[in-house]
């Protein structure tokens, strides 16, 4: 009877990803400086863009400004319209990643423009 239960389920349990003591969603928000988010369903595409604007409007910003600067995490691109990429995973749930991809567009001189925040989903 309990087994019927659950398997009639079939909704996707997704988990935060975790990289150290904190979970992604922590890491990103503290550092981005999003600090109303409390829970990780409320880090959206929107929350992060309106942050990083917030924090980095008129200053200065490379990768290593920001969480998980690593092959995985985020880089600094060329001049002179520097831009730094990022690839956010947030939650997972069995081979599945779901987090976001930033696209931060900084003057010659590395000064902050712009950010596009995007939603992604991968199977590994």
């Amino acid at each position: 009877m309990l087994l019927a239960g659950c398997v009639g389920s079939g909704a996707t349990t997704w988990s935060p990803v975790s990289c150290s003591c904190t979970d992604a969603w922590e890491t990103v928000s503290a550092s981005i400086g999003a600090r109303d988010v409390h829970e990780p369903e409320q880090l959206t595409a929107r929350v992060i863009a309106d942050a990083m604007r917030d924090r980095f409007a008129g200053q200065p910003i490379q990768a290593s400004d920001l969480p998980f600067t690593a092959s995985t995490g985020c880089t600094d691109g060329a001049t002179p319209d520097r831009a730094v990429h990022c690839t956010w995973w947030i939650w997972e749930s069995g081979g599945r990643k779901k987090g976001y991809e930033v696209l931060v567009r900084t003057d010659a001189k590395g000064i902050f423009r712009n950010v596009a925040v995007t939603p992604i989903d991968m199977q590994e």
